[in-house]
């Protein structure tokens, strides 16, 4: 018998998001943050209506597809292959993953809306976003490494951080409480020196100092806050110096000789910086002279001394 296929294309067809590098990252971060979430001995806390599952799994499919030359300002859709799009394209969540406010503004407050952001996939999306916006702060003060086992930059201090909070987190977690559970994460591991970029980050997405998450298990009773606490604000200053020959600054033990305008960058124990400014002016020296014939003695007013010698 000899029988004859034909292969057809009729059409749309599926995808398959096998082939799909962050699909697969995603679907596997849940068994970490299912996992590590309420303690070794409780794999069932992540089932609440703020709980941020589907974030965290965003969030891991983004940090293991960085590369070297990436910006914070790239789109990063989820699921852009399964879509058809192009790996900057939007995906499957309400907008891309981006620094950038002008192409991704959602906020804490964002997850009360019930219409535009659905759950559990657009609360996680709110709360990857955050994530995301950490990550490349952390990548900006301390470059990036693609070396994702064994680096040492930004992005591997970020995953250190989500993770020790992972375990760290209560269970039925709420926003507030990822963000609590990061900032103790950076004490325990690197003695609290993000503690203001943290804060930063977070509350310019809404989840600052004062934001209420309400009820873990009530996903419309947020309250969103972009204040940080105090003490955890980049400051700045200035000083107007006028000095003769050089100047030390006690800001930087640094010595100048000419005039101009200086900086220093101070940063405390929680790493906020105070930005100091000099603005210096380094007068010449000056010398003159003058002949005097006087009898007797000579009272000079210059120094107030009284000379009896030529």
């Amino acid at each position: 018998a000899t029988v004859n296929a034909t292969l057809e294309n009729s059409g749309s067809f599926d995808l398959d998001g096998d082939f799909d590098n962050g699909i697969i990252s995603h679907e596997y971060g849940h068994g970490i943050s299912t996992r590590l979430t309420g303690g070794a001995g409780n794999s069932n806390c992540l089932g609440n209506a703020e709980q941020m599952g589907e974030g965290w799994s965003d969030w891991f499919g983004l940090m293991i597809t960085i590369e070297p030359g990436d910006l914070s300002t790239d789109n990063r859709g989820i699921g852009t292959y399964v879509t058809g799009e192009s790996t900057n394209g939007i995906g499957i969540r309400p907008a891309p993953y981006n620094t950038d406010m002008a192409v991704n503004n959602y906020t804490y407050a964002a997850t009360n809306n019930t219409g535009a952001i659905s759950q559990p996939h657009g609360i996680g999306f709110v709360w990857a976003t955050m994530l995301w916006d950490l990550t490349w702060a952390m990548n900006d003060k301390y470059g990036f490494d693609s070396d994702i086992y064994y680096g040492s930059g930004g992005n591997n201090m970020t995953m250190n951080l989500v993770i020790t909070a992972l375990k760290l987190q209560p269970c039925e977690p709420g926003f507030v409480d990822g963000r609590d559970a990061i900032l103790q994460a950076d004490q325990l591991l690197y003695g609290g020196v993000n503690q203001c970029l943290i804060w930063n980050v977070f509350a310019n997405r809404g989840l600052g100092f004062s934001a209420d998450q309400g009820s873990s298990d009530n996903r419309t009773d947020q309250t969103e806050a972009f204040d940080i606490p105090p003490g955890m604000v980049n400051t700045s200053g200035s000083a107007n110096v006028s000095s003769c020959v050089n100047y030390t600054w006690t800001a930087n033990g640094q010595t100048y000789t000419s005039s101009g305008s200086y900086q220093s960058t101070l940063t405390n124990a929680t790493g906020c910086d105070s930005i100091a400014t000099l603005n210096l002016t380094i007068n010449p020296i000056t010398t003159g002279s003058e002949a005097i014939a006087a009898c007797n003695s000579y009272t000079w007013p210059t120094d107030g001394n009284t000379y009896t010698a030529s």
